[in-house]
């Protein structure tokens, strides 16, 4: 039986360093809009999801056609990770919608090519006992580790390819393995939460999809946003705006 997977698409409207982020035009789309795109015209994604806590991002969600999950008014929403955000929408999208597994897409991370999603989920459905993730893998990995300012020691050396960083701002979980541990019970005032500790775990395997040097950053604040819409346009778009996505659709 084939395996049903949806998309959560997770936007905040606040943001401390670029404030509305999420919601700023972004090579002509609001940032958001363009991982909601990328889901949607995908093969392999049955549903997408916005999760939410402000009305400007549900409007933008809504005009691309996504079910949006509308979050509790949690207390610190600056402090509070990924993790409690990602068990609440699972929660409230269970209650309604039939499902195997979830793809988590982070809009601040758009550089995506139109099939990377569905690679990943290729890659899943050939292993479904671990996560899938995208990560770009360096020729070389030099890290510095400070201890006071302007004091360091070099803390990791390698020139062999043995080492990946992240890229992409997405990964595919198996819902039955986040629903494994007491996710009802989920505290957003604890420093860590139980989908990040159970990612985090020390040496936890999960399978990677490789993406390239240009889509490993990730949209901070201003510079970080300029960056990207130059590489998104330059490796991506190429000129050709959404419509890159519609065309890929079309291609099956």
């Amino acid at each position: 039986m084939k395996q049903s997977i949806i998309a959560i698409v997770i936007a905040r409207g606040g943001s401390i360093r670029l404030p509305r982020k999420n919601a700023l035009p972004f090579c002509g789309q609001p940032l958001l809009a363009w991982s909601i795109l990328q889901s949607k015209h995908s093969f392999n994604i049955s549903h997408t999801f916005l999760s939410t806590d402000d009305d400007e991002i549900e409007a933008i969600g809504r005009i691309h056609g996504v079910e949006i999950i509308r979050r509790p008014d949690w207390p610190n929403p600056d402090k509070l990770s990924a993790g409690p955000v990602i068990e609440h929408a699972v929660l409230e999208i269970e209650k309604q919608h039939d499902f195997d597994s979830f793809i988590v897409l982070l809009p601040t991370s758009p550089i995506r090519e139109p099939d990377n999603l569905d690679n990943m989920i290729k890659l899943f459905n050939k292993d479904r006992t671990k996560d899938v993730i995208p990560l770009y893998n360096p020729k070389e990995m030099v890290v510095y580790k400070r201890v006071q300012p302007n004091l360091c020691f070099m803390y990791l050396f390698d020139k062999n390819y043995r080492y990946l960083t992240i890229a992409g701002g997405c990964q595919i979980t198996d819902k039955k393995r986040l629903l494994h541990n007491d996710v009802d019970s989920f505290d957003t005032e604890k420093e860590t939460d139980v989908f990040l500790e159970e990612n985090m775990e020390g040496g936890k395997l999960v399978n990677y999809y490789p993406f390239k040097w240009y889509q490993q950053f990730d949209i901070d604040d201003k510079d970080d946003f300029e960056l990207c819409e130059i590489l998104m346009e330059r490796y991506i778009l190429k000129g050709r705006g959404a419509g890159i996505y519609e065309e890929y659709a079309k291609s099956r």
